[in-house]
């Protein structure tokens, strides 16, 4: 009996070890600055062909700049500030579906999706004021201040951006909406002028 308990024991000590590896989501194809990435309250360094994870908190300091390659072919670019969640991205093999779901707690960020070729997909960024749905495109969201979150569509199809106080859909290429509030509705997209648009693309350029 003794036996069997020490055996028991034994399992429950080194069994957290035995968990499954976290999934890898992608992989970094350029950096600047420093850049690390926090998971369970570790942390750790990012360079170039630094694998990113399920889970992870990538993290950029001032004038730093991040840029990944995600598993489905998908590329994402963050600017210097930037606290950005990967809180999953996941792509089953056989299955004709496939989850995102990421999280912008600060900073600046551009996405260029790929286009799938899966019949179902969902591909969701939240912020504290917003979350954007996204279909195959090219686009760019930021904070300017806590108060002020904005999302302009640079290439491609449509933008739904949503959130407490309503939804608004991006679909001309150019065109922009700014968000105050989660309880606010996102303002009605309009055109803007080459030098904001030039403003927000410079937040996520290497330099």
């Amino acid at each position: 009996m003794k036996k069997y308990s020490l055996l028991i024991l034994v399992y429950f000590i080194i069994s957290p070890s035995l968990q499954a590896a976290p999934l890898v989501a992608g992989v970094i194809t350029q950096s600047q600055g420093k850049v690390f990435a926090t998971r369970e309250g570790k942390r750790r360094p990012l360079f170039v062909s630094s694998s990113v994870f399920q889970g992870d908190q990538l993290h950029t300091e001032k004038k730093a700049r991040l840029r990944l390659l995600m598993i489905d072919g998908s590329q994402i670019t963050l600017g210097e500030k930037t606290n950005f969640l990967i809180q999953e991205y996941s792509f089953p093999k056989g299955s004709n579906s496939g989850i995102v779901s990421l999280n912008l707690k600060q900073g600046f960020f551009r996405t260029i999706t790929s286009k799938f070729r899966r019949t179902k997909r969902r591909f969701r960024i939240r912020t504290a004021l917003a979350t954007i749905g996204v279909k195959g495109t090219d686009f760019w969201g930021g904070f300017w201040s806590n108060e002020l979150f904005e999302v302009a569509l640079l290439e491609g199809t449509a933008l739904e951006i949503f959130n407490e106080g309503g939804k608004v859909v991006i679909d001309q290429v150019g065109f922009g909406t700014s968000i105050k509030a989660s309880g606010i509705a996102p303002s009605k997209p309009k055109q803007w002028p080459d030098i904001k648009l030039q403003k927000a693309i410079d937040t996520v350029r290497f330099r």
